[in-house]
C-alpha cells in the first residue's frame, strides 16, 4: 500500500548540490526523499505518493550507463502513467531545450527548472 502524503517531495539528484537543495526544500516545509538514480526513483514512486517530483535530467540511467542523456525527462514522461503519479513534476537541468520541447513538456504538466535559477524557481514551483 502506498503511503499517502501530499507534503512529500521526491528529489532525484546525484550532483554536489543535492544535500543543500534538499535542506532548502525541507525548509519550505516538505519531507524530501532523496534518490540518486532512476531505479531508486521508480522504486520510491511505486511505494509512496508525492506532492511533487523534482528530477535532475542528467543522472545516470543505470543499467544503461551515464552516457544516456535526458534520463530525468524520460522518467518524467513515464511517471505520468503511474496511477498515483506526483501532482507536480519538475525537470531540473543545465540542458537547453528547443521551444517545441518546452511546450510539449508544459502541455503534459512537466515544469522546466533551470539549475542556474534553481532556488527561485523551486519557490515558485512548490507554491503552485
Amino acid at each position: 500500500m502506498a503511503e499517502q502524503s501530499l507534503d512529500r517531495i521526491l528529489y532525484l539528484e546525484d550532483g554536489w548540490t543535492r544535500e543543500l537543495t534538499k535542506k532548502f526544500i525541507e525548509g519550505l516545509g516538505y519531507q524530501v526523499d532523496l534518490v540518486t538514480n532512476i531505479q531508486d526513483a521508480e522504486l520510491a514512486l511505486a511505494q509512496n505518493r508525492y506532492h511533487a517530483a523534482v528530477l535532475d535530467n542528467s543522472v545516470p540511467n543505470i543499467p544503461f550507463g551515464p552516457e544516456i542523456t535526458n534520463a530525468g525527462l524520460s522518467l518524467a514522461y513515464r511517471m505520468l502513467k503511474y496511477p498515483n503519479h506526483p501532482l507536480r513534476i519538475a525537470l531540473a537541468t543545465n540542458s537547453s531545450f528547443q521551444s517545441w520541447q518546452l511546450k510539449d513538456m508544459e502541455s503534459v504538466g512537466i515544469t522546466y527548472i533551470s539549475k542556474s535559477d534553481m532556488i527561485e524557481m523551486f519557490k515558485e514551483f512548490l507554491k503552485k
